[in-house]
């Protein structure tokens, strides 16, 4: 079963102060996907491409991780709202998330536009409709990244390790990571060998999310070992 990171997140301009405030479904942890290969769901192609070219001017936030997208989207509502994103000018966001959708008061569409979004009349057949599952599916199933994407992640996990206990609480305060688990290592016999927080296990060269796969049934054993939460 592929799990779903449903998370809030901010994107902070260091050279302007401007903000972006959103909300993501994604199919890899937070931390390796926000400013790694996604950057934001905004329709400012510009501040997108800037953040592919010059990354070292972003700062990327998580601001809370959600069992469901609902959850998710009701703690974007509260932020939109807090900071009123559709009119605040140190924001990139042009509309402010609300219950039933996107709150686009003060914002004028050409008819074309109206046509394109609305959803009276559209259909798809059955060869698009099959392409479009194939598609998703594919996603799902295959992640690639580029050397540019892979050098981000690494240095995305460095700082997040170099983290302090109270900011990586603070930046993943609902995920299991920022708390410290301790994690128990076991031979293929179940005899117990170490324990330790996951850190240490990541030092040492193993990889997190199979050790998690173990400890939550997924995965039978990883490196010829065996893996269980304390």
């Amino acid at each position: 079963m592929i799990r779903n990171y449903n998370y809030t997140y901010c994107i902070i301009n260091k050279e302007n102060n401007k903000h972006y405030i959103g909300v993501r479904t994604s199919y890899i942890p937070p931390l390796h996907d926000l400013g790694v290969s996604y950057f934001s769901s905004s329709t400012n192609k510009e501040f997108i491409k800037d953040q592919e070219i010059n990354s070292q001017n972003y700062e990327y936030k998580i601001i809370g991780i959600f069992p469901t997208r609902e959850l998710a989207i009701l703690n974007e509502i509260e932020l939109h709202e807090a900071y009123n994103v559709g009119k605040n000018q140190t924001f990139y966001n042009k509309t402010k998330q609300t219950s039933t959708g996107f709150n686009t008061t003060g914002v004028k569409l050409s008819e074309i536009h109206k046509r394109k979004i609305s959803p009276l009349g559209r259909k798809h057949t059955k060869e698009t409709i099959k392409k479009m599952s194939d598609t998703a599916k594919y996603k799902r199933t295959r992640q690639t990244f580029s050397e540019k994407g892979k050098l981000n992640m690494s240095n995305s996990r460095i700082r997040y390790l170099n983290n302090s206990p109270e900011e990586a609480i603070e930046n993943c305060r609902k995920g299991r990571l920022g708390k410290g688990r301790i994690i128990q290592q076991f031979d293929l016999d179940m005899v117990y060998l170490k324990e330790c927080t996951y850190k240490v296990f990541i030092d040492e060269g193993f990889n997190l999310g199979r050790i998690s796969e173990c400890c939550n049934g997924k995965r039978d054993k990883y490196k010829n070992y065996k893996w269980r939460y304390k």
